[in-house]
């Protein structure tokens, strides 16, 4: 009962015309002592965090669950640290707790940090103030995704970043293979969700993200600030189907609504 309860604070949170009671609610959620409720609210803060009233101290509830004792816990407070990466005075100090938790002695915790550098490095591509620091970032949020699909190979959302990124990656820096580049990600994106749940909206959801690269390949020569400005709005497309793919299929319908409004969409979610 609890843990709904969670579930829906965070899905309905910016609905909610008292955001300071419902946020003391799941400040109490957070602090459970059941772990099924800590998980749902700390997945809640996750998607609410735009909307919360005291921004430093839900960053202050982060910090303290990526320290729970149970995985199931740090491994949501990894993820929901990189969904709030930006909105944290002390950034260097974020990444070094995600550096941290790369260590850890579950699998699905170590995947979950990676997942969150990578998104990290993507945000920090997106404030690159020179082409060389862009694609070093690039690189870098790449290298990560990529040890986080190796952490964990089932159903594992990091395998949409992955994929995405690195085509994304080879299309800008015009390399030879780039002509090829939009149908060879078709191809192991729609292999990467053979065996995941919602099949018909994850499909979808990888058609948006195909259409998104052949955008950016139509669209030659970029400099840097065009660059940055197509990572930051298709860096949207890559979370909501890697949200997409860690959804059940009662959830994912309405994530692929949220995908569809984020296509017609001109605001960039890293900004």
């Amino acid at each position: 009962m609890r843990s709904n309860a969670a579930e829906v604070l965070g899905s309905a949170f910016s609905q909610v015309p008292d955001k300071q009671q419902a946020w003391n609610d799941l400040h109490r959620l957070i602090n459970d002592e059941n772990i099924f409720v800590r998980i749902s609210a700390t997945l809640a803060l996750e998607s609410a965090f735009s909307q919360m009233p005291d921004k430093q101290q839900a960053l202050n509830n982060l910090l303290r669950l990526i320290n729970d004792k149970d995985h199931e816990v740090r491994s949501s407070a990894a993820y929901a640290l990189g969904s709030a990466f930006s909105h944290f005075s002390d950034k260097r100090q974020a990444w070094n707790d995600l550096l941290k938790l790369t260590n850890d002695q579950n699998s699905y915790v170590r995947s979950s940090s990676n997942h969150s550098l990578g998104r990290v490095s993507i945000f920090m591509a997106s404030q690159a103030e020179t082409e060389e620091n862009y694609k070093k970032e690039l690189e870098e949020a790449i290298k990560f995704f990529e040890i986080a699909t190796k952490e964990v190979s089932y159903n594992n959302p990091a395998k949409f970043c992955l994929l995405f990124y690195r085509s994304f990656y080879t299309i800008i820096s015009k390399r030879q293979e780039a002509k090829e580049e939009v149908n060879k990600y078709l191809e192991e994106a729609k292999a990467a969700i053979e065996d995941s749940e919602g099949k018909k909206q994850l499909f979808e959801a990888v058609q948006y993200l195909a259409e998104a690269l052949k955008e950016v390949q139509n669209m030659g020569d970029l400099d840097l600030s065009e660059m940055k400005d197509e990572l930051s709005f298709y860096s949207k497309y890559c979370d909501y189907a890697a949200e997409l793919m860690s959804r059940t299929d009662e959830k994912a319908p309405f994530a692929t609504e949220v995908l569809r409004k984020a296509a017609n969409s001109s605001t960039y979610i890293l900004k």
